[in-house]
């Protein structure tokens, strides 16, 4: 649909912008001039056509997409804000929900009032209620997955009248537009037809492991782990309530008898052999990400399967030393992801099931355990294209120990971290945090790139 929808557009947009002036519209109201919406004038595909009949029979009959209402304007203040920018095919689609995303987050155009939980929507909504699904709660749904701020569901729906003064022509500030780094998060799914492409590389370095009392013990060595997550996600209904996707695990580790070694030594050779080292192409399997409820947009649920590649991928050597790479079983894993908007803050949360199953692979006996962390991001965005966080994670471990099931052992790390978002497809993030309180794990500290596209 992409060529001919960008083109009609522009041609509904280009005669209220430039002729509008040139029919009268400084001093009147659009509708008050004569045949300003009905005059036959505008060619299409060989038809000449009003601004009326390019909207309703070349757009909105033939490709019924409801996020055309929030990039045609009509020269009034009540319109949805103008783009700064011409429709092209190739980013139509791109460009279709960065305007809706404006929209409905501008605070004119979706008015909510807190203290009467009355929320008043544009006459849109209510003449054109059948492109949204018809009811007042497929409209609320509709709006909450590109709203920052989900609509509260015990606020009642209202009209505002429609203001058709002239607008005087003032499209949206580029800056002002809802950004991919701020949209979107793993609470949010993707749409029918999107994807996602995710690189998550994660170094851990330690020197030092903290015992059963939480006291910290000199482990005589570097030990450093790289994880490389790579995951492809494609949105699969068209109510951006389920995504399904493949994932990838790579992961290294160096051991050096050097405790003062650089960390990035492991993503060099081993020449001389006499540090342990070694990568492999850890785990490999199908993720699914969900939204259980149309009325909670930003809570999403993501759950996967990672299937071991090699066997070998936790020993121990003959001399009785760990040369753990990763764990050598099958993992479930399953996160729940909700997050929230405070003005230019957001509050994210993750709750997590870690289930690794009981396996025989190793060199030893392995009994089935489990991590259920809890991790938290307060992020604050100093403009649309950056966000800046704080993050702080509690896991604990789960499992049989003596013959009866119970707490294992824990770890608790503090960070910070970045986003930026590079173009308008691709965000960087990097991140730092260090284990400041452990129990029976590590006392190490992590550094973490992350590269995401969407489209």
């Amino acid at each position: 649909m992409t060529c001919l929808a960008a083109g009609i557009l522009d041609q509904c947009l280009q005669p209220v912008c430039h002729s509008g002036r040139g029919a009268g519209l400084s001093h009147a109201l659009p509708q008050e001039v004569p045949g300003f919406f009905e005059q036959p004038g505008y060619k299409v595909a060989g038809q000449t056509l009003s601004l009326n009949q390019l909207e309703k029979q070349q757009l909105f009959e033939a490709f019924g997409d409801p996020r055309f209402h929030f990039v045609l304007v009509c020269a009034a203040v009540s319109c949805p804000p103008l783009a700064a920018f011409a429709y092209q095919p190739d980013k139509l689609d791109q460009q279709l929900d960065e305007q809706t995303r404006l929209a409905l987050n501008d605070d004119g155009f979706v008015r909510v009032n807190h203290a009467a939980k009355k929320i008043q929507l544009s006459q849109i909504f209510n003449w054109y209620a059948h492109h949204f699904g018809g009811s007042q709660q497929a409209i609320r749904n509709f709006i909450n997955q590109y709203r920052k701020q989900p609509l509260p569901e015990s606020y009642s729906l209202g009209y505002y009248p429609y203001d058709w003064s002239l607008n005087d022509y003032q499209p949206a500030a580029a800056d002002q537009a809802i950004s991919n780094v701020q949209y979107f998060t793993p609470s949010v799914l993707l749409k029918k037809g999107q994807i996602e492409v995710k690189l998550f590389n994660n170094l851990y370095t330690q020197t030092a492991f903290r015992d059963a009392n939480r006291q910290k013990m000199d482990l005589g060595e570097r030990q450093t782990y790289f994880t490389g997550i790579y995951q492809f996600t494609i949105g699969v209904s068209q109510n951006r309530r389920w995504n399904v996707g493949i994932e990838a695990y790579l992961n290294s580790v160096r051991q050096d008898a050097d405790p003062g070694s650089s960390p990035l030594r492991i993503f060099g050779s081993n020449k001389t052999g006499e540090n342990f080292s070694k990568t492999a192409l850890a785990y490999l399997g199908p993720r699914i990400r969900f939204s259980p409820f149309a009325s909670i947009p930003r809570l999403s649920i993501t759950s996967s399967l990672q299937l071991p590649l090699s066997k070998d991928l936790e020993l121990i050597d003959d001399q009785g030393n760990s040369r753990f790479l990763a764990h050598n079983r099958v993992n479930w894993f399953t996160q729940v992801f909700f997050d929230q908007y405070f003005g230019d803050f957001q509050l994210f949360t993750e709750f997590d099931l870690l289930f690794r199953f009981k396996t025989k692979r190793t060199s030893f006996n392995q009994p089935a355990f489990f991590r259920t962390p809890l991790t938290v991001f307060l992020s604050y965005f100093p403009n649309s294209r950056s966000t800046l966080n704080l993050n702080a994670q509690y896991s604990p471990a789960w499992g049989k120990s003596n013959g009866q099931f119970s707490y294992l052992n824990d770890f608790v790390q503090l960070g910070a971290g970045a986003k930026y978002q590079l173009t308008p497809d691709i965000n960087l993030e990097i991140i730092y945090t260090n284990f400041i309180s452990s129990r029976n794990q590590g006392a190490g500290q992590t550094f973490n790139l992350g590269i995401v596209f969407i489209r």
